[in-house]
């Protein structure tokens, strides 16, 4: 009798941990190809041609927990350094150890001010296997960050985001709505291109951002975590993210006017904003665009 209701609780525990992992919410490619990734002869990652996700945090929360700790009061303009640190909702840790390795990195932050107007990506580096990470920040903004912790468990191979706000002290910079006009910054001329205008509510769409030299000359783009290019969407409210990749192989190897496409599917009507990281020169870029989102019909 002990012996079959020893088994009974094993077995109960084990199917129970396995349902709880099945539920955690996923996506198609995940947010960092762990799934449906197609890559090229010289280590370019894209992902399938069904890779279409934003993730609403407010309808979809993980049972995530980060904290910020930073060595100074946060300013606007003035370099600080934080300690990261990764929990659950039910008090355990998770380290390092515990994750797998997505775009080149184990832990990716994402950093947008309120008016959407300074994102950053960075990546914190652990402290041993702690659960505890460590990263410098520069906010180019004062007001409220709203930060995204964007990681995959080794144990369940599905995404998992976790957020949480920063303070930080100054002026903070006034919302411009940009639409989708080019943007020039030094030498380049980027574009994003929708396939509908205004885009509809709950459909794929592709998006294809493409970059020129005001001379006309060639363009090299360089790798950037694994790929040649990334993509971010934040909703007005920041509740949701999307964070995508080149869909497909494309018109990226075009030497004097690379095209690289991205599908994504947006949840609710609003103006998107959305930032396109590439690398060029040596240096990583970030494009700002905003997109009309609309009902459909």
């Amino acid at each position: 009798m002990r012996t079959a209701l020893q088994i009974g609780l094993l077995t109960a525990f084990f199917a129970g941990g396995y349902f709880a992992l099945r539920a955690i919410p996923g996506s198609s490619c995940n947010f960092l190809h762990y799934e449906q990734t197609v890559v090229t002869a010289d280590g370019m990652q894209y992902c399938g041609s069904g890779a279409t996700y934003f993730v609403d945090l407010g309808k979809l929360p993980f049972p995530v927990t980060v904290k910020l700790t930073p060595d100074h009061a946060p300013e606007k303009g003035v370099e600080s350094h934080y300690t990261l640190t990764l929990g659950t909702t039910s008090g355990g840790t998770l380290r390092p150890s515990e994750l797998a390795v997505t775009q080149t990195r184990k832990l990716h932050l994402l950093l947008v001010d309120q008016n959407l107007e300074d994102y950053q990506h960075i990546h914190p580096e652990p402290v041993g296997d702690s659960g505890d990470w460590t990263f410098a920040f520069t906010p180019h903004a004062g007001g409220v960050y709203h930060a995204y912790a964007q990681f995959i468990p080794s144990l369940s191979m599905r995404e998992m985001i976790g957020e949480t706000l920063l303070t930080v002290k100054g002026d903070d910079i006034p919302a411009v709505h940009r639409g989708l006009a080019s943007f020039k910054d030094g030498d380049y001329i980027y574009s994003l291109t929708a396939s509908e205008d205004p885009l509809a509510l709950g459909t794929n769409e592709t998006l294809t951002f493409s970059v020129q030299r005001a001379d006309g000359g060639k363009v090299q783009l360089q790798p950037v975590m694994g790929t040649l290019a990334h993509l971010v969407a934040f909703d007005p409210a920041r509740i949701g993210v999307a964070h995508l990749h080149p869909s497909l192989m494309g018109n990226e190897t075009n030497p004097t006017h690379p095209e690289i496409s991205f599908v994504i599917n947006f949840p609710e009507p609003a103006h998107y904003r959305v930032w396109c990281q590439v690398k060029l020169d040596d240096r990583e870029r970030y494009v700002p665009f905003d997109i009309q989102v609309e009902k459909s019909g």
